[in-house]
């Protein structure tokens, strides 16, 4: 029986530490995401800046 819960015990662990990367994965792949999506829409704005600057 305590091999049982110790058995439990360890795939409760498992489970947390799966959810716990999968998380981490998840919102470093969001921020990348984001920030990629953030500069592409700037790109062209920041190409009008500079060019009205020189007109």
């Amino acid at each position: 029986m305590a091999d049982l819960i110790t058995f439990m015990q360890v795939l409760g662990n498992l489970m947390i530490a799966t959810v716990i990367l999968t998380a981490l994965i998840f919102t470093t792949v969001y921020y990348i995401l984001g920030y990629m999506v953030k500069e592409i829409k700037l790109t062209p704005l920041i190409r009008k800046g500079i060019n009205f600057r020189r007109r």
